[in-house]
Protein backbone atom coordinates (compact mmCIF):
# COMPACT_ATOMS: atom_id res chain seq x y z
CA UNK A 1 0.00 0.00 0.00
CA UNK A 2 1.06 3.59 -0.54
CA UNK A 3 2.49 5.35 2.46
CA UNK A 4 -0.39 7.14 4.19
CA UNK A 5 1.36 10.50 4.12
CA UNK A 6 1.54 10.29 0.33
CA UNK A 7 -1.72 8.47 -0.29
CA UNK A 8 -3.72 11.06 1.57
CA UNK A 9 -2.19 14.01 -0.23
CA UNK A 10 -2.86 13.57 -3.91
CA UNK A 11 -3.90 17.14 -4.73
CA UNK A 12 -1.32 19.27 -6.57
CA UNK A 13 0.61 21.83 -4.53
CA UNK A 14 -1.08 25.20 -4.38
CA UNK A 15 2.08 26.84 -5.73
CA UNK A 16 1.74 24.98 -9.01
CA UNK A 17 -0.79 25.05 -11.81
CA UNK A 18 -2.94 21.94 -11.43
CA UNK A 19 -4.01 22.20 -15.07
CA UNK A 20 -0.46 22.24 -16.43
CA UNK A 21 0.74 19.03 -18.09
CA UNK A 22 3.33 16.88 -16.39
CA UNK A 23 6.69 17.06 -18.16
CA UNK A 24 8.71 13.97 -19.06
CA UNK A 25 12.35 14.01 -20.13
CA UNK A 26 13.70 10.67 -21.39
CA UNK A 27 11.80 8.20 -23.55
CA UNK A 28 13.84 5.03 -23.28
CA UNK A 29 12.16 1.77 -22.33
CA UNK A 30 11.49 2.84 -18.74
CA UNK A 31 10.78 6.49 -19.53
CA UNK A 32 8.26 5.59 -22.24
CA UNK A 33 6.47 3.18 -19.91
CA UNK A 34 6.35 5.83 -17.17
CA UNK A 35 5.03 8.35 -19.69
CA UNK A 36 2.23 6.11 -20.92
CA UNK A 37 1.25 5.25 -17.34
CA UNK A 38 1.14 8.91 -16.32
CA UNK A 39 -0.82 9.81 -19.44
CA UNK A 40 -3.43 7.19 -18.61
CA UNK A 41 -3.71 8.24 -14.97
CA UNK A 42 -3.06 11.99 -15.06
CA UNK A 43 -4.48 12.95 -18.45
CA UNK A 44 -1.94 15.46 -19.77
CA UNK A 45 1.74 14.95 -20.52
CA UNK A 46 4.39 16.80 -22.54
CA UNK A 47 7.63 14.98 -23.37
CA UNK A 48 11.09 15.63 -24.78
CA UNK A 49 13.86 13.23 -25.74
CA UNK A 50 17.34 13.74 -27.16
CA UNK A 51 16.44 11.35 -30.00
CA UNK A 52 13.04 12.65 -31.20
CA UNK A 53 12.22 9.38 -33.00
CA UNK A 54 11.90 7.65 -29.62
CA UNK A 55 8.90 9.88 -28.88
CA UNK A 56 6.78 8.44 -31.71
CA UNK A 57 4.94 5.81 -29.60
CA UNK A 58 4.18 8.42 -26.94
CA UNK A 59 2.95 10.91 -29.51
CA UNK A 60 0.72 8.25 -31.07
CA UNK A 61 -0.84 7.69 -27.64
CA UNK A 62 -1.64 11.38 -27.22
CA UNK A 63 1.45 12.73 -25.44
CA UNK A 64 2.33 16.29 -26.46
CA UNK A 65 5.85 16.60 -27.86
CA UNK A 66 8.16 19.51 -27.00
CA UNK A 67 10.87 20.43 -29.50
CA UNK A 68 13.22 21.81 -26.82
CA UNK A 69 13.75 21.41 -23.09
CA UNK A 70 12.94 25.10 -22.65
CA UNK A 71 9.61 24.64 -24.41
CA UNK A 72 8.81 21.74 -22.10
CA UNK A 73 9.84 23.66 -18.97
CA UNK A 74 7.66 26.61 -19.94
CA UNK A 75 4.59 24.39 -20.07
CA UNK A 76 5.23 21.90 -17.26
CA UNK A 77 5.77 23.00 -13.67
CA UNK A 78 6.62 19.42 -12.65
CA UNK A 79 9.25 17.58 -14.72
CA UNK A 80 9.83 13.83 -14.38
CA UNK A 81 13.33 12.88 -15.51
CA UNK A 82 14.27 9.37 -16.68
CA UNK A 83 17.82 9.60 -18.03
CA UNK A 84 20.81 7.28 -17.82
CA UNK A 85 22.90 9.05 -15.18
CA UNK A 86 23.73 12.32 -13.44
CA UNK A 87 25.89 13.54 -16.31
CA UNK A 88 22.95 13.20 -18.68
CA UNK A 89 20.66 15.09 -16.29
CA UNK A 90 23.21 17.87 -15.97
CA UNK A 91 23.77 18.05 -19.73
CA UNK A 92 20.05 18.32 -20.46
CA UNK A 93 18.80 20.55 -17.64
CA UNK A 94 21.80 22.46 -16.28
CA UNK A 95 23.81 23.26 -19.39
CA UNK A 96 22.60 26.87 -19.48
CA UNK A 97 20.09 26.41 -22.30
CA UNK A 98 17.13 26.74 -19.89
CA UNK A 99 16.84 30.10 -18.15
CA UNK A 100 15.33 28.85 -14.91
CA UNK A 101 15.26 32.38 -13.48
CA UNK A 102 12.37 33.15 -15.85
CA UNK A 103 10.39 30.12 -14.64
CA UNK A 104 8.90 29.96 -11.16
CA UNK A 105 7.89 27.00 -8.97
CA UNK A 106 9.51 24.25 -11.03
CA UNK A 107 10.03 20.81 -9.52
CA UNK A 108 12.35 18.20 -11.04
CA UNK A 109 11.64 14.58 -10.03
CA UNK A 110 14.53 12.25 -10.83
CA UNK A 111 13.56 8.58 -11.30
CA UNK A 112 17.09 7.46 -12.22
CA UNK A 113 19.70 5.74 -10.06
CA UNK A 114 22.65 8.12 -9.79
CA UNK A 115 24.20 7.53 -6.35
CA UNK A 116 24.33 9.70 -3.23
CA UNK A 117 27.28 11.91 -4.24
CA UNK A 118 25.74 12.89 -7.56
CA UNK A 119 22.39 13.42 -5.87
CA UNK A 120 23.88 15.86 -3.40
CA UNK A 121 25.64 17.78 -6.16
CA UNK A 122 22.54 17.97 -8.35
CA UNK A 123 20.39 19.06 -5.42
CA UNK A 124 22.77 21.95 -4.76
CA UNK A 125 23.03 22.96 -8.42
CA UNK A 126 19.26 22.92 -8.96
CA UNK A 127 18.79 24.95 -5.77
CA UNK A 128 21.26 27.52 -7.11
CA UNK A 129 19.19 27.70 -10.28
CA UNK A 130 16.00 28.23 -8.25
CA UNK A 131 14.57 24.79 -9.02
CA UNK A 132 13.29 22.27 -6.46
CA UNK A 133 14.79 18.81 -6.88
CA UNK A 134 13.60 15.48 -5.49
CA UNK A 135 15.04 12.01 -5.99
CA UNK A 136 12.49 9.24 -6.49
CA UNK A 137 14.44 6.38 -8.13
CA UNK A 138 12.24 3.46 -9.15
CA UNK A 139 12.60 -0.32 -9.25
CA UNK A 140 10.52 -2.71 -11.33
CA UNK A 141 11.48 -1.94 -14.92
CA UNK A 142 9.20 -1.01 -17.81
CA UNK A 143 6.76 -3.77 -16.88
CA UNK A 144 6.38 -2.34 -13.36
CA UNK A 145 5.84 1.15 -14.75
CA UNK A 146 3.21 -0.10 -17.20
CA UNK A 147 1.24 -1.85 -14.44
CA UNK A 148 1.71 0.83 -11.78
CA UNK A 149 3.57 -1.57 -9.47
CA UNK A 150 6.98 0.09 -9.24
CA UNK A 151 8.80 0.35 -5.95
CA UNK A 152 9.59 4.05 -5.54
CA UNK A 153 12.28 5.38 -3.21
CA UNK A 154 11.18 8.90 -2.30
CA UNK A 155 13.44 11.54 -0.76
CA UNK A 156 12.30 14.19 1.69
CA UNK A 157 8.85 14.86 0.28
CA UNK A 158 7.47 17.23 2.91
CA UNK A 159 7.47 20.31 0.69
CA UNK A 160 5.82 18.49 -2.22
CA UNK A 161 3.48 15.89 -0.77
CA UNK A 162 0.59 16.87 -3.01
CA UNK A 163 2.12 16.50 -6.44
CA UNK A 164 4.41 13.63 -5.46
CA UNK A 165 1.48 11.76 -3.95
CA UNK A 166 -0.46 12.26 -7.16
CA UNK A 167 2.29 10.86 -9.36
CA UNK A 168 3.35 8.08 -7.02
CA UNK A 169 -0.25 6.89 -6.76
CA UNK A 170 -0.13 6.30 -10.51
CA UNK A 171 3.25 4.58 -10.64
CA UNK A 172 3.87 2.71 -7.41
CA UNK A 173 2.84 -0.51 -5.79
CA UNK A 174 5.19 0.26 -2.91
CA UNK A 175 6.67 3.49 -1.59
CA UNK A 176 9.87 3.63 0.47
CA UNK A 177 9.98 7.00 2.22
CA UNK A 178 13.51 8.20 2.93
CA UNK A 179 14.94 10.97 5.10
CA UNK A 180 16.79 12.60 2.23
CA UNK A 181 17.48 12.41 -1.48
CA UNK A 182 20.83 10.84 -0.67
CA UNK A 183 19.28 8.07 1.43
CA UNK A 184 16.84 7.33 -1.41
CA UNK A 185 19.79 6.88 -3.74
CA UNK A 186 21.80 4.79 -1.26
CA UNK A 187 18.92 2.37 -0.76
CA UNK A 188 18.25 2.19 -4.50
CA UNK A 189 21.91 1.38 -5.22
CA UNK A 190 21.78 -1.40 -2.61
CA UNK A 191 18.57 -2.70 -4.16
CA UNK A 192 20.26 -2.81 -7.55
CA UNK A 193 23.23 -4.65 -6.06
CA UNK A 194 20.80 -7.32 -4.80
CA UNK A 195 19.26 -7.43 -8.28
CA UNK A 196 22.62 -8.00 -9.94
CA UNK A 197 23.63 -10.80 -7.56
CA UNK A 198 20.22 -12.49 -7.91
CA UNK A 199 20.25 -12.10 -11.69
CA UNK A 200 23.67 -13.68 -12.17
CA UNK A 201 22.94 -16.51 -9.73
CA UNK A 202 19.64 -17.32 -11.43
CA UNK A 203 21.34 -17.20 -14.85
CA UNK A 204 23.93 -19.74 -13.74
CA UNK A 205 21.24 -22.11 -12.43
CA UNK A 206 19.23 -21.84 -15.65
CA UNK A 207 22.32 -22.27 -17.83
CA UNK A 208 23.36 -25.37 -15.91
CA UNK A 209 19.85 -26.77 -16.15
CA UNK A 210 19.85 -26.32 -19.92
CA UNK A 211 23.22 -28.09 -20.15
CA UNK A 212 21.69 -31.00 -18.22
CA UNK A 213 18.95 -31.29 -20.85
CA UNK A 214 16.12 -29.78 -18.80
CA UNK A 215 13.48 -28.05 -20.86
CA UNK A 216 12.22 -24.53 -20.24
CA UNK A 217 8.99 -26.02 -18.89
CA UNK A 218 11.01 -28.23 -16.53
CA UNK A 219 12.90 -25.21 -15.22
CA UNK A 220 9.74 -23.13 -14.89
CA UNK A 221 8.02 -25.87 -12.90
CA UNK A 222 10.99 -26.88 -10.78
CA UNK A 223 12.60 -23.55 -9.91
CA UNK A 224 9.67 -21.23 -9.26
CA UNK A 225 7.79 -21.37 -5.99
CA UNK A 226 10.60 -22.77 -3.86
CA UNK A 227 12.96 -20.90 -1.59
CA UNK A 228 15.38 -20.48 -4.46
CA UNK A 229 12.82 -18.46 -6.40
CA UNK A 230 13.42 -14.78 -7.09
CA UNK A 231 12.01 -11.97 -9.18
CA UNK A 232 14.95 -12.15 -11.54
CA UNK A 233 14.72 -15.91 -11.93
CA UNK A 234 11.25 -15.29 -13.35
CA UNK A 235 12.47 -12.39 -15.48
CA UNK A 236 15.13 -14.63 -17.02
CA UNK A 237 12.69 -17.50 -17.66
CA UNK A 238 10.27 -15.08 -19.32
CA UNK A 239 13.11 -13.64 -21.40
CA UNK A 240 13.97 -17.16 -22.62
CA UNK A 241 10.35 -17.94 -23.38
CA UNK A 242 9.46 -14.78 -25.29
CA UNK A 243 12.85 -13.69 -26.75
CA UNK A 244 11.81 -9.99 -26.76
CA UNK A 245 13.40 -7.68 -29.28
CA UNK A 246 13.29 -4.62 -27.01
CA UNK A 247 15.92 -3.94 -24.36
CA UNK A 248 14.32 -3.53 -20.94
CA UNK A 249 17.53 -2.95 -18.94
CA UNK A 250 20.76 -2.72 -20.88
CA UNK A 251 24.07 -4.23 -19.90
CA UNK A 252 25.39 -0.67 -19.69
CA UNK A 253 22.82 0.25 -17.03
CA UNK A 254 23.60 -2.89 -15.01
CA UNK A 255 27.36 -2.25 -15.05
CA UNK A 256 26.77 1.43 -14.20
CA UNK A 257 24.72 0.43 -11.17
CA UNK A 258 27.49 -1.90 -10.00
CA UNK A 259 29.99 0.93 -10.35
CA UNK A 260 27.73 3.02 -8.12
CA UNK A 261 27.69 0.20 -5.57
CA UNK A 262 31.49 0.16 -5.61
CA UNK A 263 31.53 3.92 -5.09
CA UNK A 264 29.10 3.51 -2.22
CA UNK A 265 31.45 0.97 -0.64
CA UNK A 266 34.23 3.56 -0.64
CA UNK A 267 37.06 2.70 -3.03
CA UNK A 268 37.64 0.52 -6.12
CA UNK A 269 37.81 -3.12 -5.11
CA UNK A 270 36.21 -2.50 -1.70
CA UNK A 271 32.92 -4.28 -2.40
CA UNK A 272 32.21 -7.38 -0.28
CA UNK A 273 33.37 -10.64 -1.94
CA UNK A 274 30.16 -11.77 -3.66
CA UNK A 275 29.33 -8.27 -4.86
CA UNK A 276 32.90 -7.86 -6.16
CA UNK A 277 32.68 -11.15 -8.03
CA UNK A 278 29.29 -10.23 -9.50
CA UNK A 279 30.65 -6.91 -10.73
CA UNK A 280 33.63 -8.60 -12.39
CA UNK A 281 31.34 -11.13 -14.11
CA UNK A 282 29.05 -8.43 -15.49
CA UNK A 283 32.09 -6.43 -16.58
CA UNK A 284 33.32 -9.48 -18.53
CA UNK A 285 29.91 -10.11 -20.07
CA UNK A 286 29.49 -6.45 -21.00
CA UNK A 287 32.90 -6.39 -22.65
CA UNK A 288 32.10 -9.53 -24.61
CA UNK A 289 28.54 -8.65 -25.62
CA UNK A 290 28.62 -4.88 -25.87
CA UNK A 291 26.54 -2.29 -24.03
CA UNK A 292 23.42 -2.40 -26.21
CA UNK A 293 22.15 -5.86 -25.28
CA UNK A 294 19.68 -6.58 -22.51
CA UNK A 295 21.16 -7.64 -19.18
CA UNK A 296 19.34 -10.97 -19.53
CA UNK A 297 21.79 -11.84 -22.30
CA UNK A 298 24.17 -12.88 -19.54
CA UNK A 299 22.41 -16.21 -20.17
CA UNK A 300 23.74 -16.16 -23.72
CA UNK A 301 27.20 -15.36 -22.40
CA UNK A 302 27.03 -18.37 -20.07
CA UNK A 303 25.65 -20.85 -22.62
CA UNK A 304 27.29 -19.98 -25.96
CA UNK A 305 29.85 -17.34 -25.12
CA UNK A 306 27.40 -14.65 -26.26
CA UNK A 307 27.65 -15.43 -29.97
CA UNK A 308 23.94 -14.81 -30.63
CA UNK A 309 23.86 -11.67 -28.50
CA UNK A 310 26.87 -10.30 -30.40
CA UNK A 311 25.05 -10.96 -33.67
CA UNK A 312 22.05 -8.96 -32.41
CA UNK A 313 24.35 -6.21 -31.18
CA UNK A 314 26.08 -5.97 -34.56
CA UNK A 315 22.78 -5.84 -36.43
CA UNK A 316 21.40 -3.17 -34.12
CA UNK A 317 24.55 -1.06 -34.41
CA UNK A 318 24.45 -1.31 -38.20
CA UNK A 319 20.79 -0.32 -38.18
CA UNK A 320 21.49 2.73 -36.01
CA UNK A 321 24.31 3.82 -38.31
CA UNK A 322 22.05 3.56 -41.34
CA UNK A 323 19.20 5.54 -39.74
Amino acid sequence: MLNAALQGACAPSASRDASAPIGLIGAGSLGAAIGLRLLGCQGSLVAWNRSPARLAPLAAAGVQVATTVTALARRATVIVVCLSDADAIRAVLLDGSVDWSRLSHRLVLNTSTIGAEASEALEADFAAAGVDYLDMPVSGGPEGAASGTLAVYVGDVRAHQGIVGRLVSALAGRVIRCKSNQDAQRLKVLNNLCEAINLWGAAEAIALGRQLGLSLDDLQEGLTGGRGDSRYLRVLLEHLRTAPEHVAVSMAIRTKDLQLAERLAGTPGSLPPLARLTKSLFDEAGEALGTFVDQCECLSYLTDGGAEARRVQTAATAGSAAA
